[in-house]
C-alpha cells in the first residue's frame, strides 16, 4: 500500500514538471513574436472571434478604367502614402489552415529575426491583409506575396517571413487569392 502512494506522488510530480517544461518551451518559441506584436495584439490574433482576408491592389497600378472605378470606390485603404482598393474580402474565420496561420504569426521560427526585411513599400502593388477581430479590438496584418514580408499595420516594421513561405503560399492560394485580378476588374 505504501508503494502505491509513492507511485501516485511520483506521477503527480512528473506531470507537474512536464507541464512546467512544456510551458517554458512554448514561451521560448514565442518570445520574440510576443515582443513584436505586443501581448494585446498577440491575444487578438490567437483568440479572434472573426478573421477577414482582404486583397488590396494599388489604385495607380490598375488599368485606367479600373483606376477610375477605384478612385470613386469607398472600399479602399490608404497605406504607405498610396491608395489601395479592396479587390475582394472573405471571411476566413473557419477556413482550413487558419490555426496554422495564427500559430505561424506567433511563432519565432516563422521569421528571420536577424535579417532586415525591406518591403520596398513604394513598389508594393498588391498585398493581403488579415484582419483579426475580437470584440472592439482589431489587428491588421499585411502580407506581401512572393517576397513574403509581414507587418502589423499601421506602424510595425516589416519581418522576413520566408522560413514559412510554403505555408503562406499554400494557404493564400487555397483562399482564392490567385483569382484577385479577375475580382479587381469587375
Amino acid at each position: 500500500m505504501v508503494g502505491g502512494k509513492w507511485v501516485v506522488g511520483f506521477l503527480l510530480t512528473l506531470g507537474l514538471v512536464a507541464g512546467v517544461v512544456a510551458w517554458w518551451f512554448r514561451y521560448q518559441q514565442t518570445r520574440r513574436s510576443l515582443d513584436y506584436w505586443g501581448s494585446e495584439a498577440a491575444s487578438v490574433i490567437q483568440r479572434a472571434d472573426s478573421i477577414e482576408l482582404q486583397h488590396l491592389v494599388a489604385a495607380d497600378a490598375l488599368p485606367t478604367a479600373g483606376a477610375a472605378t477605384a478612385n470613386a470606390s469607398a472600399d479602399f485603404s490608404e497605406l504607405f502614402g498610396r491608395r489601395f482598393v479592396v479587390a475582394f474580402r472573405r471571411d476566413v474565420t473557419r477556413a482550413a489552415g487558419i490555426l496554422h496561420v495564427r500559430d505561424a504569426l506567433l511563432s519565432d521560427e516563422s521569421f528571420l529575426w536577424d535579417k532586415t526585411a525591406d518591403a520596398l513599400t513604394a513598389s508594393i502593388d498588391r498585398l493581403w491583409v488579415l484582419v483579426f477581430r475580437r470584440g472592439d479590438e482589431q489587428v491588421h496584418v499585411a502580407v506581401v506575396p512572393g517576397g513574403w514580408r509581414i507587418a502589423g499595420l499601421p506602424d510595425r516594421p516589416w519581418l522576413d517571413a520566408t522560413p514559412k513561405a510554403a505555408l503562406w503560399q499554400k494557404w493564400f492560394s487555397e483562399q482564392g487569392s490567385n483569382q484577385t485580378e479577375d475580382a479587381t476588374h469587375r
